[in-house]
C-alpha cells in the first residue's frame, strides 16, 4: 500500500510539473521582445517590421520594440542577436542580403544556416528591371536581343549597391541568358534614380516599391518583374521567369532567432507572425507602403534560405562578385 501510494504521489508530481512547463511555454513571452532591424528607419523592411511588432505586441500583451542596428551589410545586427540568449526575446529581422553575404564574402562571422533558426518570412517586395524612356527595348526579350547584338558593348545597369539584390539580379540575368551587362553601383535607389531618369544609365534593377509613380507618368519603363509572379499593379507585364526560367529575385524580409531557441517558442513566433501578416491592419500598411504580405512556416523559411544561399554562392563565384 505504501509503495502504491508513493508511486501515485510521484505520478501526480510529474503530471503537475509537465502542466507547469506547458503553462510556462504557452505564457511566453513574459517580458519585452526586441526586433533588431539591420536597415535604416523608413524603408520597406523597417515599415513592415514595425507593423509586425505592433501586431505581435497586441497578441503577446508585451512590448515588442524595434531597434535599428545598421552597418556591415546586416552583419552587425545579426551578430548582436547571436550575442543574446537563445530564448526568443531578441529577433533578427533579415533581408535578402542575409542570404547573399555568404557568397560574396571571403569569411563570415557566423554560419548563416547553422547559427540561426528561421520562424517565418513576413514580407516580399517585387524586384523589377526598369529602363529610361531613351532605352529602345520595351520588353525583356527585346532587351536580351539588344544585348546580344553588341556583345562587346555591355549594357549598363544601376543597382542600390554592390552585392545588393539588384546587383545579384543582374548577375543572374547574365548567367541565365549569356548576355553581357556592366554593373554601376550606387548607395541606394534614391541616388541611382536621377542617372536612370536622365538616360545616363539605361537600366535599373531594384525593388519596385516607391517607383510606380515614375512608371505611371512615363519617366521609367517597366521591362519586367523579377518576382515569382506578375506585379498586381502591372498584370500585363510578364514576370521574367515566364521568359527566362529561373530568373526570380526576391527582396524578402523575415525573422531569425539564435539557434538553440526552444522549438515551441520558434513555432509560436511563426504562428503569431502568420496571424499578424494575415490581419487587415498589416495588409493595410502593406498596401500603403507597396510591399507584399508574405508569410512562411519554419521549414519552408529554412528551405528558401538554403536555396537562396546556394544560388547566390554559385552566381557570385561565376560572376566574380566579392565584397570586403
Amino acid at each position: 500500500m505504501m509503495r502504491s501510494g508513493m508511486w501515485t504521489a510521484v505520478l501526480a508530481a510529474v503530471i503537475a510539473l509537465g502542466a507547469t512547463g506547458a503553462e510556462a511555454q504557452s505564457a511566453w513571452p513574459t517580458g519585452p521582445v526586441k526586433l533588431v532591424v539591420p536597415l535604416a528607419a523608413g524603408g520597406s523592411s523597417d515599415i513592415a517590421a514595425r507593423a509586425l511588432a505592433q501586431g505581435l505586441s497586441q497578441k503577446w500583451k508585451q512590448p515588442v520594440v524595434v531597434e535599428n542596428r545598421t552597418g556591415g551589410s546586416t552583419l552587425i545586427a545579426a551578430q548582436y542577436v547571436l550575442s543574446q540568449p537563445a530564448d526568443g526575446y531578441t529577433l533578427d529581422v533579415f533581408p535578402t542580403t542575409h542570404s547573399i553575404n555568404p557568397g560574396v564574402r571571403a569569411s563570415m562571422p557566423f554560419d548563416t544556416m547553422k547559427d540561426f533558426a528561421y520562424p517565418a518570412m513576413f514580407m516580399d517586395a517585387p524586384m523589377a528591371i526598369l529602363a529610361s524612356p531613351k532605352f529602345a527595348p520595351n520588353t525583356l526579350p527585346e532587351l536580351i536581343d539588344e544585348a546580344k547584338k553588341h556583345p562587346d558593348q555591355p549594357l549598363l545597369f544601376a543597382s542600390p549597391g554592390v552585392a545588393s539584390a539588384g546587383h545579384m539580379g543582374g548577375a543572374l540575368l547574365e548567367s541565365l541568358t549569356g548576355i553581357k551587362l556592366q554593373h554601376v553601383a550606387y548607395t541606394g535607389s534614391a541616388t541611382a534614380l536621377p542617372d536612370v531618369l536622365s538616360g545616363r544609365v539605361p537600366l535599373f534593377i531594384t525593388p519596385l516599391t516607391g517607383l510606380t509613380q515614375y512608371i505611371d507618368n512615363g519617366q521609367l519603363k517597366l521591362i519586367s518583374v523579377l518576382g515569382a509572379n506578375r506585379a498586381k499593379a502591372y498584370p500585363n507585364v510578364p514576370a521574367a521567369s515566364e521568359i527566362v526560367p529561373g530568373l526570380v529575385v526576391r527582396a524578402f524580409t523575415g525573422i531569425a532567432v539564435r539557434a538553440g531557441t526552444p522549438p515551441d517558442i520558434v513555432q509560436k513566433i511563426a504562428d503569431d507572425t502568420k496571424s499578424v501578416v494575415n490581419s487587415p491592419e498589416y495588409i493595410q500598411v502593406s498596401n500603403s507602403a507597396g510591399f507584399i504580405p508574405w508569410v512562411t512556416a519554419p521549414q519552408e523559411t529554412n528551405d528558401i534560405l538554403q536555396h537562396e544561399v546556394d544560388q547566390w554562392k554559385q552566381i557570385a563565384a561565376n560572376q566574380n562578385i566579392h565584397v570586403n
